[in-house]
């Protein structure tokens, strides 16, 4: 388990146009549907950045999946 708080995390601050730009690469890059957006997104927050622990990432996506619509 990973002992990592909310404090231990850095994130940086993000301009606008930047933060528009990161998720157009991943509009570009994510063929392949859902799956291959989640996985990118994973990767750049959780093991690239380390913006949000993978526990937490895990919680958050599944509250989105149990949420209704497409």
């Amino acid at each position: 388990m990973d002992t990592t708080t909310n404090s231990d995390l850095t994130i940086p601050h993000q301009t606008y146009p930047n933060i528009f730009l990161r998720f157009l690469k991943f509009g570009f890059l994510a063929w392949g549907g859902p799956v291959a957006q989640i996985a990118m997104l994973r990767q750049e927050m959780v093991d690239e950045e380390k913006w949000i622990t993978p526990e937490r990432f895990n919680r958050v996506l599944a509250v989105y999946q149990a949420l209704p619509g497409p």
